[in-house]
């Protein structure tokens, strides 16, 4: 990350001659407006790593339909 910042810097900085004020508040701008999608990602890819579909795991718990008093049970 502090390269991509770094490297944003030299480039607004050389090739657009952008003065320092424009350049942080457009990098603060970015951080607070990509970092939903950057952490959806990285949660995306830690759950593809290190979680494993089990197809026959049960979707429901039976002992929390039990302990529903039956006035308040939804049906499956």
């Amino acid at each position: 990350m502090p390269k991509l910042i770094v490297s944003c810097f030299i480039g607004f900085e050389v090739l657009l001659d952008m003065d320092l004020t424009y350049f942080l508040l457009i990098l603060i701008g970015l951080i607070i407006g990509l970092t939903p999608p950057v952490f959806r990602l990285a949660r995306l890819t830690w759950i593809n790593f290190f979680v494993s579909f089990d197809p026959n795991k049960p979707t429901h718990c039976p002992y929390w339909s039990r302990s529903i008093p039956a006035s308040m049970r939804q049906p499956l």
